[in-house]
């Protein structure tokens, strides 16, 4: 069903530009059914087409930068994304991604940030925390990172994945004792959570309670 829908919409958008070849919309059309069959290069060159008949195309800028990252040209990426943020486009989606290709770059200040904007945009975005918490871990910003992680837990108490990533930052600094309820708290949501329970045996193993652990 969904090549199928792919297929149409490939031939609404050529119908178009066979009626204008200057259609901006189609050529960014045109260019996300190729993006999302992974096809690249074809993607690039109808976003870059967009932006020849329409400069100023915030959307096409951002769906540019998204290919280049993945054809590893990342520093191009940035740049059609500050354009992009230049031109008004502003929701967490732009920042994440540009938070990413910031880091392909090496400038981990600059994509703490980006991350950091995207999280003020939609608080929920579970990704850019992990992102953003991976970065603070490799920076050894410790304070900053256990602290990302409880203000992301108090927004998304039930994610699992967030738990189970603060059960971990808290055990490698031998605090068993916080991580278990951590963990506790996430097994009442999730009962069936095998990673959340072997990451809890291994709490109780740090804190020598062997017999509790074999008990999980």
């Amino acid at each position: 069903l969904e090549c199928k829908i792919t297929e149409d919409a490939e031939k609404c958008f050529q119908r178009c530009l066979q009626i204008d070849r200057r259609d901006a919309a189609a050529w960014l059309g045109l260019g996300n059914v190729h993006k999302r069959r992974e096809e690249i290069d074809s993607a690039i060159s109808c976003y870059e087409k967009a932006l020849e008949f329409r400069p100023d195309y915030a959307e096409a800028h951002h769906n540019l930068g998204v290919c280049l990252r993945i054809a590893q040209r990342a520093a191009d990426a940035i740049k059609h994304y500050q354009t992009a943020r230049s031109l008004g486009l502003d929701r967490a989606e732009l920042h994440h991604n540009m938070g990413s290709a910031l880091v392909d770059v090496h400038d981990i200040g600059a994509a703490i940030e980006s991350y950091r904007q995207a999280l003020r945009r939609n608080p929920e975005d579970t990704i850019s925390h992990r992102d953003l918490n991976k970065l603070l871990w490799e920076q050894e910003l410790l304070d900053e990172y256990l602290a990302s992680y409880r203000e992301a837990l108090e927004k998304f108490p039930h994610s699992a994945a967030l738990r189970l990533d603060y059960a971990v930052a808290l055990n490698r600094q031998d605090a068993f004792e916080e991580a278990e309820r951590v963990l506790m708290q996430g097994l009442r949501h999730r009962p069936d959570s095998g990673a959340l329970k072997s990451q809890l045996a291994y709490t109780m193993e740090g804190q020598q309670r062997w017999r509790d652990a074999l008990q999980l």
